[in-house]
């Protein structure tokens, strides 16, 4: 079955037969009270037409609450009981775009009849279609509480996808950090950041909404509500991924922004050993630069007459330039030395 008929075609189903037909038809059966009892999944992929979800409405008799939350398209995950009617709103993840977005998911269970709709894409239910029409599977045997189980779960199950790519993402990112850091990679790992921090906002509500159908009595039996402990704990996995990768992400940066700050840091260092060096020998030049006339005066530079100060002056701003780099060898000589002595006693410390 291809995915147009998918969306266009209603599926009734119990454990002998399964049936495809139109939801229209299905919808004029409701009217007439005509609808046998056997399990109905009405998929309806564009609910962007209010008029066509208003006729579904109509034959379904849903309240009015119910359409202006499949309408609005941005609900919060929940779950609501309206009488005999049970009604779901779940976020579907969207990644065509390139960023994490996510689309409502709606879903209303009315007696023996699951209708679910959604703002179009990629169907993330075509293999319950596939189950469905296969005789041996067991979902054939159960009511809609199960079918509504299995949507819930097929949700969740789209998530783990996201959470992967994610995963290969920081991956990369982590390869490239090895070789070099650079601005690109903290910006890449910002992004990364905030896809996380939306995906978490995602996901949460869903855990509410599986406690909540788990205390519902009435329209979920005892044997389903078993099943929704399996989509509680694919929820708690998404979520544990999701937090271990948001720690990978801040450690990263804070490890780009150290790496930069080092840089940064070397860089001064280097400029201030060349300005050690060459601030004496500005003095030494600047000194000798003033306009002072030792013939006026024997205290006017004397030393301007001199056959060999040119050369003098030059032999004391090499002694000058040697003192200066002898001295900042020895410093750091000095620092290394005391860094060392620290470290080996911490370890003695730390190994009483």
């Amino acid at each position: 079955m291809s995915k147009t008929q998918g969306a266009s075609l209603a599926i009734q189903f119990d454990a002998q037969s399964v049936d495809n037909i139109d939801i229209d038809a299905i919808c004029r059966l409701r009217k007439s009270e005509e609808l046998d009892e056997r399990v109905v999944w009405a998929n309806i992929a564009d609910c962007s037409s209010s008029s066509r979800v208003r006729e579904v409405a109509q034959a379904f008799g849903f309240h009015e609450l119910i359409v202006e939350d499949i309408l609005g398209n941005r609900q919060r995950p929940k779950v609501e009981t309206y009488g005999n009617q049970l009604f779901l709103i779940l976020r579907l993840p969207d990644t065509s775009s390139g960023e994490f977005e996510s689309q409502q998911v709606s879903i209303l269970v009315c007696h023996h009849v699951v209708l679910t709709f959604h703002a179009g894409g990629e169907d993330c239910f075509q293999h319950l279609r596939a189950r469905i029409e296969d005789p041996g599977d067991s979902i054939r045997g159960r009511g809609p509480d199960y079918l509504v189980y299995a949507l819930f779960d097929a949700v969740v199950d789209t998530y783990f996808p996201v959470v992967e790519r994610i995963a290969q993402e920081i991956s990369d990112v982590e390869r490239r950090l090895a070789e070099a850091v650079s601005v690109d990679s903290v910006t890449h790992l910002q992004a990364l950041r905030s896809t996380l921090f939306v995906l978490q906002e995602t996901i949460e509500p869903h855990r509410e909404v599986v406690s909540q159908l788990g205390r519902e009595t009435n329209l979920i039996d005892d044997q389903t509500r078993l099943y929704l402990r399996d989509v509680s704990d694919h929820l708690s996995q998404v979520l544990h991924a999701t937090e271990t990768h948001r720690e990978q992400v801040a450690d990263l940066r804070d490890y780009c922004f150290a790496e930069l700050s080092f840089s940064q840091n070397e860089t001064m260092k280097i400029l201030t050993i060349v300005a050690s060096v060459f601030i004496p020998l500005s003095f030494v030049v600047g000194l000798y630069g003033m306009n002072f006339d030792p013939t006026v005066s024997g205290w006017n530079m004397p030393e301007l007459k001199w056959k060999y100060g040119y050369l003098i002056a030059l032999c004391l701003m090499a002694a000058i330039v040697a003192l200066s780099l002898g001295g900042l060898w020895w410093l750091n000589k000095v620092q290394r030395a005391s860094r060392a002595n620290r470290f080996m006693t911490t370890r003695r410390v730390f190994s009483k």
